[in-house]
């Protein structure tokens, strides 16, 4: 029985499912947006929280601790540099799960994750994935067209 867990297994054992959050987690830190499966985007959430929380608090014992996680060195030092103005007055919730169409080969829901910057680059964001949802409608159409 699953009483209590809060970490989902997806389908893999624990050390190579800390590995695929660990290598996610860099890259969204690292490109502000990636896309992931639905189940992923939510597990990988609590982990970008988190390192983001403790780069807020910026002491050298919690830069460490993310140094342990992150992958890449470079990120962590940006992300401790940029965070404090970026996030200084929120308590929580800075990443975005934005749905979007299922994966061509096996049908699985996708989705966009991404990190809150600032209003209108929120709008632009979600302006560009409007644009690429309408592009792979068209390009599902035309291949349904084509059969």
């Amino acid at each position: 029985m699953r009483h209590g867990r809060k970490v989902p297994k997806l389908n893999r054992p624990p050390d190579q499912r800390r590995a695929l959050l660990r290598g996610l987690t860099t890259q969204l830190l690292k490109y502000g947006r990636i896309k992931t499966t639905r189940a992923r985007a939510s597990a990988m959430r609590k982990y970008v929280d988190k390192m983001i929380t403790l780069a807020k608090d910026g002491s050298l014992h919690k830069r460490r601790q993310a140094l342990g996680f992150i992958y890449e060195k470079q990120i962590v030092h940006a992300l401790f540099a940029e965070v404090p103005e970026r996030y200084g007055d929120r308590e929580g919730g800075y990443t975005r799960i934005i749905r979007t169409l299922p994966r061509r080969g096996d049908n699985a829901p996708m989705a966009y994750i991404e990190l809150l910057f600032f209003l209108h680059i929120a709008f632009e964001s979600v302006a560009t994935i409007f644009a690429i949802v309408v592009d792979e409608m068209v390009y599902m159409t035309s291949a349904a067209l084509l059969m």
